[in-house]
């Protein structure tokens, strides 16, 4: 895990770029489920050539709301709100 500075208050981001599914997929249950939402928003670093569509099929099928946000570098960042 990686702790950013943005303000105030420190962001919590999850680093999954390294990851595959199906540990992608699982890593982003575990984080999903474990995450401590007082803090706010789980972000989750990513690369844009990792496949997300189980994860963005399970974040739709369960109404969650979620962005992507894309980054210059080629990584990008998945913003889950509250669960």
């Amino acid at each position: 895990m990686t702790e950013l500075c943005s303000g105030p208050e420190p962001k919590s981001v999850h680093d999954l770029r390294g990851l595959t599914c199906p540990a992608l997929f699982v890593q982003f249950k575990w984080r999903l489920k474990h995450h401590n939402y007082t803090l706010g928003r789980l972000k989750l670093l990513l690369n844009q050539a990792q496949d997300l569509t189980d994860i963005t099929h399970y974040l739709d099928g369960v109404a969650v709301k979620y962005r992507i946000i894309e980054l210059e570098n080629g990584e990008m960042y998945l913003e889950i709100a509250d669960v």
